[in-house]
């Protein structure tokens, strides 16, 4: 809906936006080693939409905290959840 109703043509659509997604998550893939401990720091919205399609049952409806953590596990065939939103010790 945004990218439709964007009058310069910025806006992704849901497909462009996975793309990205999955181009970065492939990446990530490439350059690292199983062991390997990465941070990336992203918009809030990202990180639900990210839970949303991996984890849908951590999602609880409430907002992604700003300073929260949120814990991936990317292999070479899937990416997982590990926890969403986390404001305690990690």
């Amino acid at each position: 809906m945004i990218h439709r109703a964007d009058l310069y043509n910025h806006a992704e659509n849901n497909a462009m936006f996975w793309e990205r997604l999955n181009f970065g998550f492939d990446k990530i893939r490439e350059n690292t080693n199983d062991d390997d401990k990465i941070l990336i720091v992203s918009h809030g919205m990202t990180i639900r939409s990210i839970v949303d399609r991996y984890a849908p049952e951590l999602d609880i409806g409430e907002a992604t905290a700003n300073g929260s953590v949120t814990k991936l596990i990317i292999d070479d065939d899937d990416i997982s959840v590990e926890y969403f939103n986390n404001l305690g010790e990690v």
